[in-house]
């Protein structure tokens, strides 16, 4: 598990969930499934799934008070639980997104520009803000580059209709427009 990620494993934490043929396991908040190392498409979450987060964004939503609070809110206590182990992580669901911006907004309003409130937002939003941190991760921390980071930026730049085109230690991961969005 750790050597495919790049990551090193204190095997005295690891904690097996499931034995058998989809065998689970936990470290360090992290949740695998060993399949998932042979076929990558499952990806890696959080122990706890993403209802977390989930879970998170609706308290949040309840706070009175002005707009830039609940931003301060987001910003704290839900943006660490999608972003803290980017890279290794798979995207958080797209309903994420939404959750979000209710929790920011609180309002019944529809007139709302989504594409501009996420313009003002960006840091805040759960896919794209998490694509940042691994793009910044990968460029200036000591990572291991590996055929799952690999998979991983693809997936990532697949979500947001870019595509992923090498990575070179000296200038970070390369991207295009992708030719089918043109």
């Amino acid at each position: 598990f750790d050597r495919e990620t790049g990551a090193l494993e204190n095997i005295g934490k690891r904690q097996i969930w499931r034995r058998g043929e989809n065998k689970q396991i936990e470290h360090i908040g992290i949740l695998a499934t060993l399949p998932t190392l042979q076929n990558p498409e499952a990806g890696i979450q959080p122990a706890a799934g993403w209802t977390k987060v989930q879970k998170c964004l609706k308290r949040i939503s309840t706070i009175q008070g002005r707009r830039e609070v609940r931003c301060r809110l987001v910003a704290a206590y839900a943006k660490p639980l999608w972003s803290w182990c980017s890279p290794v992580f798979s995207l958080s669901p797209a309903s994420s997104v939404q959750l979000t911006m209710k929790a920011i907004v609180r309002s019944r309003c529809t007139w709302w520009c989504k594409a501009r409130f996420w313009a003002m937002h960006v840091e805040l939003h759960p896919i794209y803000s998490a694509i940042l941190v691994s793009v910044d991760r990968i460029t200036t921390w000591d990572i291991e580059w590996n055929s799952f980071l690999q998979h991983n930026f693809k997936q990532f730049f697949q979500a947001i209709g870019l595509e992923f085109v090498d990575y070179d230690a000296s200038r970070g991961v390369m991207f295009r427009k992708r030719a089918d969005e043109a």
